[in-house]
């Protein structure tokens, strides 16, 4: 048995009499709701995104405390930023009003239907 094959065989022996240590799931610390008169605003949380804005509602976001960066889009609108600091236990809910972004939404041609 090549050395590589026998060095591999030991890790693998190890890890399994040793047991692997799973990752503990994070505990959500608090609950976050983003309210926003666009239902289809797609949320971002730190960068990655996590649903519709009135997913939020039926079911908060899980969160960590300490502070979380907060992202609102939808089409044809400016997007909008908050930071929230969450502490243990909060239950927070977060207003956000998109506003429309004129170089992106249509607009009526002079003379046509």
């Amino acid at each position: 048995m090549k050395l590589r094959n026998r060095v591999a065989l030991a890790v693998a022996i190890t890890l399994v009499a040793t047991g692997c240590p799973t990752p503990t799931p994070r505990t959500p610390e608090a609950t976050l709701i983003i309210a926003c008169a666009i239902e289809e605003a797609q949320v971002y949380v730190d960068e990655a995104y996590v649903g519709r804005a009135a997913d939020t509602r039926r079911r908060p976001l899980a969160l960590g405390a300490g502070p979380h960066r907060i992202e609102l889009r939808a089409d044809g609108k400016f997007s909008a930023y908050r930071t929230v600091t969450l502490a243990r236990g909060d239950r927070a809910t977060v207003e956000v009003a998109l506003h429309d972004d004129l170089d992106q939404t249509p607009r009526p041609v002079p003379g046509r239907p």
